[in-house]
């Protein structure tokens, strides 16, 4: 039995939020041109990670790993995913269309990239080695999700 959904705390951000991810007992908060680390206990903002030259778009998206303890943002006018380290370090990975949703396999921590305009899947080692590219039909989701 399910109980109704409730509010256990609002954030309030000057900037619209692109994404959002959960790891360990932080939240992570995907803003314009960097991610916002609150604490989930009390919710205090505890750090900033900037992202230098990421510019806030509407297909950005944020995902996290727990078997790797990084995150993923894609940047999608820059045509690439960022993997960032939990300390901020960063490692960019070139693509060759512009990503939007980011999903994580649980099984092997493979990162999986929505690319629209391919009308593509690409799978992604924790390296950011194309493992596979899935070529879709038809486009009708900007995310993919492993069930």
């Amino acid at each position: 039995m399910f109980s109704a959904p409730c509010v256990v705390h609002h954030l309030q951000f000057s900037d619209r939020v692109d994404g959002v991810t959960s790891l360990g007992d932080q939240l992570f908060v995907l803003l314009s041109d960097h991610i916002d680390v609150h604490n989930t206990n009390d919710y205090t903002l505890s750090r900033h990670m900037p992202l230098p030259g990421l510019r806030g778009h509407k297909w950005n998206d944020l995902t996290s790993c727990r078997r790797y303890r990084c995150l993923y943002v894609s940047d999608c006018d820059g045509s690439c995913v960022r993997r960032l380290a939990l300390d901020g370090e960063e490692t960019k990975w070139m693509l060759t269309d512009r990503p939007r949703g980011l999903s994580v396999k649980p099984a092997d921590g493979n990162l999986l990239v929505t690319c629209v305009r391919a009308r593509k899947l690409v799978e992604l080692n924790q390296l950011g080695e194309v493992l596979r590219n899935i070529i879709l039909q038809e486009v009708w989701a900007n995310y993919t999700l492993l069930l």
